[in-house]
């Protein structure tokens, strides 16, 4: 290396580093900073201090060369450009907006007031107006086509936005439903949390639902969530977490079948979460293929598990979930992020 530099001849452009796909970003809430840990070697190759961003939520996601961050707390989304490794513009948003890459175009979902803005993905400008959907949103997807799937909780339907523009909604179930979107092979999802249910759509209408053996409770906290779906699956089978009983229903929406799989106890969570989990049932089972009525209630389908109030469930009262986060499928992997053990839960779909 030295010798190559010495006989560097003046006027050599400089050299352009990127980042490719061997590796992954890691966000730090406690001390601001981004890091790039190598796929190899585990280690990390850089790291990008993010401004004011000490004890805030952290959220990554790759444009082209260019890594986006944001930074949820403080609503501001930054653009990192690889040559520098260190923001180069800022645009400001909302707290608690979600950001969504499309194709140069940056989707910034505001779930709590309903509505949707078009930002250029270099220059971080505004495209267009911004889009209100009139209600509480759940989790928005974009498929390869460039349409943005958002699901409005308030009013139960789903709304594809093209081209900036908002087309009919799609009803899928009723108001205040906790509804979001997931895809499988690139073809939209709605899973209701609320009736346990993943329904995909086909064009303009829904097809039929997968009943989902979930447990159908009360939160201890209206923002903790019980039914936590991957953003994206590479088959029909989509990876969904029921967060109560801490299992991981494998749900193919082709074939309206379900998968369960118990995930490892956390020790000294149980405690904790008494009632939840005892009369789960052990190994893998296969839910009904009937369709269900969206407002079916807590257990009446086979495979549902028990329901609050239940003299079997041991608890007559709400039981906090687990703090999972949204699973990630792999080349048939499935990586399941559990907070309370402060692991990655790996599972071999194979």
């Amino acid at each position: 290396m030295g010798a190559g530099l010495a006989a560097a001849a003046p006027g050599t452009p400089p050299f352009a580093l990127d980042l490719t796909t061997g590796g992954t970003w890691l966000a730090s809430a406690s001390t601001g900073i981004v890091t790039h840990l190598q796929s190899t070697t585990g280690r990390a190759d850089a790291a990008v201090t993010v401004p004011g961003a000490v004890g805030h939520r952290l959220s990554v996601l790759r444009d082209g060369p260019d890594l986006l961050v944001c930074d949820e707390d403080a609503g501001l989304l930054h653009l990192i450009e690889p040559q520098r490794l260190a923001p180069a513009r800022t645009a400001t948003l909302r707290p608690g907006t979600t950001v969504i890459v499309g194709n140069r175009v940056i989707y910034a979902v505001d779930a709590a007031s309903g509505r949707v803005r078009r930002l250029d993905g270099r220059l971080l400008t505004d495209v267009g107006p911004v889009i209100d959907l009139g209600g509480t949103l759940g989790t928005a997807v974009r498929t390869r086509d460039e349409t943005l799937w958002a699901p409005v909780r308030t009013s139960g339907s789903v709304v594809p936005i093209r081209d900036g523009g908002a087309s009919a909604p799609i009803r899928v179930a009723r108001p205040d439903h906790q509804i979001d979107m997931v895809l499988a092979q690139d073809r939209p999802v709605v899973v209701d949390g609320t009736a346990g249910t993943a329904i995909p759509l086909t064009g303009a209408r829904p097809g039929r639902a997968t009943a989902l053996p979930v447990t159908l409770t009360t939160a201890s906290v209206p923002s903790d969530p019980v039914v936590i779906a991957a953003d994206a699956a590479e088959r029909s089978t989509v990876p969904i977490l029921d967060a109560v009983a801490g299992r991981l229903l494998l749900a193919d929406v082709h074939d309206g079948t379900v998968t369960t799989h118990e995930l490892p106890a956390v020790p000294g969570a149980e405690e904790a979460r008494a009632g939840v989990g005892d009369d789960a049932a052990a190994g893998d089972t296969v839910a009904s293929t009937v369709l269900p009525d969206i407002d079916r209630p807590a257990g009446s389908l086979p495979g549902s598990a028990v329901s609050p109030g239940d003299p079997h469930s041991g608890d007559e009262g709400p039981v906090a979930p687990r703090r999972l986060g949204p699973p990630v499928e792999h080349d048939g992997m499935i990586y399941i992020p559990d907070q309370d053990a402060r692991m990655v839960w790996v599972f071999d779909t194979r």
